[in-house]
């Protein structure tokens, strides 16, 4: 396919692009000389044939269009390239009529302003960055909804009401231009605007993540809002509640609780530095700053092209198949329906004698056209045609490339425009309006002005209006696998703008073109700074996930345990055991009514206690005797399936301290275990009871806990006892909390559950398995690390 099988509307070159036009001399029989600059078949594509102006004396004229240019042809009869703007950008005849404009905020929150019916965009937009005191306006813009329920941009330099027409001027104020750098703004103030929007994006599900991340970003999001964790004021969730972190359907309690958690870590940092911790972790995500547009191969297959700063990305259903960076893109043209990209590939090949080799490779729209380059190498032109379901979806989709590749990769402000010598042929330069990128130094075109840091009008994030919500025809999802709210494929992994600076080279290369052990050696100047990621959490004494009864109910940290409501007795273990000698100590809290039974147990035991001869608890009984439920004066210590009575029933608020003595070296007249209790502080006499389990010397314990219909708060010694235990002729030991046991004295839990298998892994060294087993995380730049888990599932017919 040639470019004569597409009589284009607009075409627009990507390399880089001359800002003058060709000088043209004029010999005395009226023929343009051609200096020896010029090649040959751009000396054939110069000559113009003559032109009749429209004047009285007829003057024959010759122009030379700008080659390598933005041409624009009309359909119809030729009209003159000449004439004068009338006015400029911000005079306009007020029409005495005042129209009210709705837009949204980057909060969430609607707000209203009054504008004149025949003002243009830009009347506006100041209007809201002057109430915002924003000065660098370049990032930023304003969309409308359209007839074919999509956003479009607002071009700043027409008039509202032609371009809404006949909908309501509700709008949305939004980033347009996500910059891969966030230091290149100047004003903090600005850097909290891009926070508001990624939190719109990820709150919408724009931008899916995975469930670390949300949290992650949560607790920067809660650092940038309410500051430091305060425990007399921040209690639990309810300070954070009503924030939203994830689409609503994704945000649990249990997200909830792991960010405030999180919250608590970040204590000490200032409200600018969780802004900045926000985007830096934010801005590496797969779909940061990428606008999705749905079309169709040839063939009829549905995919999604993603625009972003760095180029085009092809998504395949919620697989990203493809990336085409700006520098490999030739051209892209539109024409009613279909958007063409003409991709460069270089490499080395045998050509033909002819010099030229052409062949179709698939009836998608797919073309390939290699032509001589250097004597040995080649240059292939790759076509890819796609179709989009309406002609103005396709203009939409061509805007968005040329004002990502306008910003990001225009070199040089461009100069005055200077008419066609000729009005046949109507052609033009493509400028960028506004302020753009330069591709070596990062910094806008245009110079700062100053100015101290603005306040910061620090605001909560609410989710979108319901009428401001993208609808699920505009998500560009595989329409197979559509979400409510979804508005990207899910590219976990993916990172778009993950570019390496090598030393010597002009430009960035892509990360898969890198060999990881040459990234490995390069001084730090040239390694890009990865996440900023929270290290994978310690283990510590807990009431183990693995080792309870299904459904029972732990807070994240494993020390608030609650049983199901309207069930029978549910119970657990923590995630260690404690060995002899020695004499440890640990205190639970009865928090809600119900039955509760605290003491000791093997790893082998039951998890209810007391059921057989291997566990040991106070409390209630099987009948309810020991707590609220059934008054009754004494408590109950129940072992081997019996109960004898002892100390006071407990019912909420009441403290039990849980005793253990373990000596390995008793003799026939001592005991080898010595379990008692204490009540709010009051020591209890030992219980009275006998073993019937012959215990072996190297024997275990494991405090645990069961329950029915009640709640239990327990303290291994991460925190200030409520009653420290005491030392009296009774107990004239020196009893050690359970967390302070020395490590000699340490056995793991057996029951340990799925979990990830540390001694199956790639590498020990890149790939970092917390202690329990359940986190994982990779080195940075170390390539991709793999693991398994310790089990398998075996299905049998």
């Amino acid at each position: 396919m040639s470019d004569k099988d597409f009589p284009l509307q607009k075409t627009l070159p990507i390399s880089s692009l001359p800002n003058d036009h060709q000088n043209v001399q004029y010999l005395e029989d009226g023929t343009i000389e051609v200096t020896d600059t010029l090649s040959k078949e751009e000396y054939y594509k110069s000559l113009r044939r003559r032109c009749n102006t429209g004047n009285s004396q007829n003057t024959r004229q010759y122009g030379l269009s700008s080659q390598l240019s933005l041409e624009t042809s009309q359909r119809g009869t030729l009209r003159s390239g000449f004439g004068k703007r009338k006015g400029t950008l911000h005079d306009f005849k007020p029409s005495g009529k005042e129209e009210l404009c709705y837009v949204l905020m980057l909060e969430g929150v609607e707000k209203t302003y009054t504008i004149d019916k025949n003002a243009h965009g830009i009347h506006l937009f100041e209007k809201v960055c002057k109430q915002l005191d924003l000065q660098e306006t370049e990032y930023f813009g304003l969309t409308y909804r359209t007839s074919l329920r999509v956003d479009n941009w607002l071009k700043l330099d027409k008039r509202i009401a032609k371009q809404l027409e006949k909908i309501p001027w509700k709008l949305e104020f939004r980033i347009r231009f996500y910059p891969p750098n966030i230091d290149i703004f100047k004003d903090d103030l600005t850097r909290y605007f891009l926070c508001l929007q990624l939190r719109q994006d990820i709150i919408s599900g724009q931008i899916p993540c995975s469930h670390h991340t949300y949290v992650v970003l949560g607790a920067y999001v809660v650092q940038s809002d309410a500051g430091d964790y305060d425990p007399n004021t921040h209690i639990g969730t309810d300070y954070i509640a009503n924030i939203p972190f994830a689409p609503q359907q994704l945000q649990t309690t249990k997200m909830l609780q792991q960010i405030v958690e999180l919250h608590k870590l970040h204590k000490g940092q200032s409200l600018v530095q969780a802004d900045r911790g926000f985007l830096e972790n934010a801005r590496r995500l797969s779909l940061y700053g990428v606008e999705f547009h749905r079309a169709k191969t040839i063939a009829g297959e549905s995919i999604c092209l993603g625009v972003y700063h760095g180029g085009i990305l092809l998504y395949h259903g919620m697989l990203r198949v493809n990336r085409f960076l700006w520098p490999q893109i030739v051209k892209i043209l539109y024409k009613s329906k279909n958007f063409i990209i003409v991709v460069r590939s270089m490499h080395s090949e045998t050509l033909s004698k002819r010099g030229t080799l052409r062949r179709t490779l698939s009836p998608g729209g797919l073309k390939v056209s290699d032509r001589k380059f250097n004597g040995s190498d080649s240059i292939h032109d790759v076509t890819l045609t796609f179709q989009c379901t309406d002609p103005r979806l396709a203009k939409r989709l061509w805007d968005s490339c040329t004002s990502q590749h306008a910003f990001f990769r225009l070199r040089d402000t461009p100069g005055p425009q200077r008419s066609n010598l000729t009005t046949a042929f109507s052609t033009r330069k493509y400028h960028f309006t506004s302020k753009s990128f330069d591709a070596y130094s990062r910094e806008p075109s245009t110079e700062w002005i100053p100015r101290q840091q603005p306040p910061i009008k620090r605001v909560q994030t609410q989710r979108k209006p319901i009428q401001y919500t993208k609808t699920p025809s505009s998500s560009p999802s595989n329409q197979q696998h559509q979400v409510s709210g979804s508005v990207a494929p899910v590219a976990y992994g993916e990172e778009p703008d993950q570019y390496y600076l090598m030393p010597g080279t002009p430009s960035p290369l892509p990360a898969n073109s890198i060999n990881v052990d040459v990234l490995q050696n390069l001084p730090p100047a040239y390694r890009k700074p990865g996440p900023i990621r929270v290290p994978l959490p310690e283990d510590h004494w807990q009431m183990s996930a693995a080792d309870c009864t299904q459904g029972l109910g732990r807070n994240i940290d494993g020390t608030d345990i609650a049983a199901m409501p309207e069930t029978e007795w549910q119970g657990c273990r923590t995630n260690w055991g404690l060995k002899g000698p020695g004499a440890y100590y640990y205190e639970a809290c009865m928090l809600e009514e119900g039955q509760v039974r605290l003491g000791w147990s093997t790893n082998d035991a039951s998890l209810i206690l007391g059921t057989d001869s291997k566990g040991f608890g106070y409390g209630a009984d099987k009948t309810g005797i020991g707590s609220a439920d059934n008054p009754h004066p004494v408590g109950k210590f129940i072992y081997a399936n019996n109960s004898i009575d002892y100390g006071m029933p407990i019912v909420p608020g009441d403290v039990v301290g849980c005793y253990l003595e373990i000596n390995p070296s008793a003799d026939k007249d001592n005991r080898l275990i010595d379990i008692h209790y204490s009540y709010n502080g009051q020591l209890l006499e030992t219980p009275n009871f006998k073993l019937v389990e012959t215990l072996t010397p190297d024997i275990a314990l494991f405090p645990a806990v069961s329950l029915k219909n009640a709640r239990v708060e327990v303290n291994f010694g991460d925190k200030p006892f409520n009653f420290p235990p005491k030392t009296t002729p009774l107990t004239n030991k020196h009893w050690v909390a359970v967390s302070y046991a020395p490590n000699s004295s340490i056995v793991y839990n057996r029951n340990v559950g799925w979990r990830v298998n540390p001694n199956d892994v790639t590498s020990s060294t890149n790939l970092l398995v917390s202690p329990n087993g359940r986190f994982v995380q990779a080195v940075e730049n170390t390539g991709w690390q793999g693991f398994r888990v310790n089990k398998v599932n075996i299905l049998l017919a």
